[in-house]
């Protein structure tokens, strides 16, 4: 199942990706990998004749758009929705060193991944408790991360008056969601903190190089209706009522 590469940041590496099970592998003799893990958006803009035209988002802001069948983007859908959002933090793309699904990673990179793995194996030793605890809070919230990304760009969207289509995700760290939007050649970045009752955001001020503080006065409740699967919540400002399909 082949990606062709219509515009992007990835298409000086290569024209043609091939859908693999571990994400996005470039074709010629240096292949590059795009991991799944870290691909944060996939959104079919349009579908003519069996092909899909999608828009790409990867970590560290990677966008592009591509086409491809419409077996092969299904395929791709249902890897996202279980291992996407996952984002470590690598430099992108990643080498493929081996014919089949490894990847090569930084040497600083494998350290720390061995330094991971015994972390775990001690907590799973020690702290058995602790963590199961930490597990039941996680699995009690009704957002998951992709939940909270259409949350957070329809809540932006409404307190700036930009369509939902122009706000892409970029990034999710610590519960977290980032989000961004371009006017011009300007572009403009948000965080949002979403619990199960409310919703929060800031903005990444370039005067300063750094975040803004919390706008508590545009903070809203969130409601959600289970029948619908969907969540509302009103903007301070307007209170224009929005209404997201989870």
């Amino acid at each position: 199942m082949i990606v062709k590469i219509l515009k992007g940041d990835i298409k000086r590496i290569s024209d043609t990706w091939v859908v693999d099970k571990d994400g996005l592998i470039s074709q010629g003799k240096h292949a590059k990998v795009l991991p799944i893990t870290e691909m944060i958006s996939l959104n079919k803009k349009e579908e003519i004749k069996n092909t899909c035209y999608v828009d790409f988002v990867f970590n560290h802001e990677i966008t592009f758009t591509g086409s491809m069948t419409d077996k092969a983007y299904t395929y791709l859908y249902e890897l996202f929705i279980k291992r996407g959002n996952q984002v470590s933090g690598i430099p992108l793309p990643v080498e493929k060193i081996v014919a089949g699904t490894n990847l090569s990673l930084p040497a600083p990179l494998i350290k720390f991944v061995y330094i991971a793995i015994a972390a775990i194996l001690l907590l799973a030793l020690f702290g058995g408790g602790e963590s199961s605890n930490n597990e039941e809070v996680v699995s009690n919230s009704k957002y998951t991360i992709h939940d909270k990304v259409k949350i957070c760009k329809a809540y932006i969207g409404g307190i700036f008056g930009q369509p939902v289509s122009n706000i892409m995700p970029y990034q999710n760290s610590n519960g977290l969601s980032y989000v961004m939007y371009k006017k011009g050649d300007t572009k403009y970045r948000f965080v949002c903190d979403i619990n199960d009752s409310s919703i929060v955001w800031a903005g990444y001020l370039s005067s300063s190089d750094d975040w803004g503080r919390w706008r508590t006065e545009d903070k809203v409740g969130l409601y959600y209706y289970e029948d619908t699967n969907s969540t509302a919540f009103s903007i301070a400002d307007t209170g224009n009522r929005i209404v997201v399909k989870l």
